[in-house]
């Protein structure tokens, strides 16, 4: 039994030290990821038309908002949830672009002592990529409009 445990262990270790996030230059998967830790200000886009700015609130809901050169393209709000390294969004209110928009999981990374989060679908396009303002939602102080 105890052989058993020990080949678990070495194999869910393995496991977690295989993430594909981790070949990106200076990215880690962070571990124990809680609701309190990750809650803050997040920007992602170009600078132009695609500008996603996420609150992520202590007291489990989230404010998302896209702006772009022609004003606001849509919002959306509700509750989010963290489980392991990944967060799940859970809209209660979807307005113009962001109505029905897929975008509902993130992978929590970690980068230069901050958590950076990376749209699930957006995975193959942060590894070709790399860490990019466009690729993932970093901290932001003010709205870089």
């Amino acid at each position: 039994m105890r052989t058993r445990m020990l080949i678990f262990a070495f194999f869910a270790t393995v496991a977690l030290a295989e993430s594909p996030y981790d070949k990106v230059a200076g990215v880690s998967t962070p571990t124990n990821v809680t609701l309190n830790a990750i809650a803050g200000a997040y920007y992602t886009g170009d600078g132009l038309g695609y500008n996603l700015y996420l609150e992520l609130n202590t007291n489990g809901h989230f404010n998302c908002t896209w702006n772009g050169c022609l004003g606001v393209y849509g919002t959306s709000t509700g509750t989010w949830t963290v489980a392991a390294t990944r967060i799940t969004l859970k809209p209660t209110d979807e307005t113009g672009m962001l109505k029905d928009n897929p975008m509902r999981v993130l992978d929590v990374l970690a980068h230069s002592n901050q958590y950076i989060l990376v749209k699930s679908d957006y995975k193959e396009f942060f590894l070709k990529v790399g860490l990019d303002r466009f690729t993932c939602f970093q901290l932001w102080n003010e709205k870089k409009e």
